[in-house]
């Protein structure tokens, strides 16, 4: 397991990387290897509701399915996060299926949406492509134009 901490932006991360033990089923590894993350990250304080990224690889098609499928059970809620799955044999140092870079962030409150932007006040302008088969090219005005 590499652990990585490091502060950017107002914001504490951390970032762990770690692959799953040898000789396990895909889906085993995984939870195996989620457990361990999450031991590593409560030693730092994190949690995996912090989490903001993780890329998962599997040593084939079905350790990645698997792996990606416990993953999916692991992180759900707030641990919700971008995720990216590979299939690369060469990723591993050792005989593990799967292996998980995970990053989390904690600082300054995730902010919630509360108003929209109001929609510009401009006038809309007419849409020029020059192609035969768009009808604002053959001297039709198109119906997303305007005058």
């Amino acid at each position: 397991m590499r652990t990585t901490l490091y502060a950017a932006f107002h914001h504490e991360f951390i970032a762990v990387s770690g692959e799953s033990r040898p000789d396990l089923p895909p889906d085993e590894a995984a939870r195996d290897l989620f457990a361990r993350i999450t031991t590593e990250l409560h030693v730092h304080g994190f949690a995996l509701d912090d989490t903001v990224r993780t890329r998962l690889w599997g040593r084939d098609r079905a350790a990645r399915d698997s792996g990606s499928g416990v993953r999916l059970q692991v992180l759900f809620g707030k641990a919700r996060s971008a995720s990216f799955s590979y299939i690369s044999p060469h990723h591993f140092d050792a005989a593990g299926a799967v292996a998980v870079d995970l990053w989390a962030m904690r600082g300054a409150p995730r902010r919630r949406c509360t108003s929209m932007t109001r929609p510009s006040s401009r006038p809309a302008t007419s849409l020029r492509v020059a192609s035969s088969s768009c009808p604002a090219s053959r001297g039709t005005p198109a119906p997303w134009t305007s005058s």
